[in-house]
């Protein structure tokens, strides 16, 4: 079993979710995704950077908590994908 989880990446469970987007809906071409809870995880993470790898639109919104904002080193790394 592979899973590669830790606190800033859970790969494995990106690619479940595509594969759902892609049985669901087809493709994942134009798509925009909505993600709204805890930013500050490895789930909002992923989501971000899958977007930005493959080519889709993806806004995330939560508590403006200082513990639930997404880190500013995430945001970085996705401008540079």
């Amino acid at each position: 079993v592979v899973n590669a989880l830790d606190d800033y990446a859970h790969p494995c469970q990106m690619l479940a979710d595509l594969l759902t987007v892609v049985e669901h809906r087809g493709g994942y071409k134009g798509m925009k995704m909505a993600f709204v809870g805890d930013c500050q995880n490895n789930m909002t993470y992923d989501l971000m950077r899958l977007a930005c790898l493959m080519g889709f639109h993806i806004n995330v919104a939560g508590p403006a908590d200082k513990g639930f904002n997404v880190e500013w080193s995430v945001v970085k790394e996705c401008e540079e994908l």
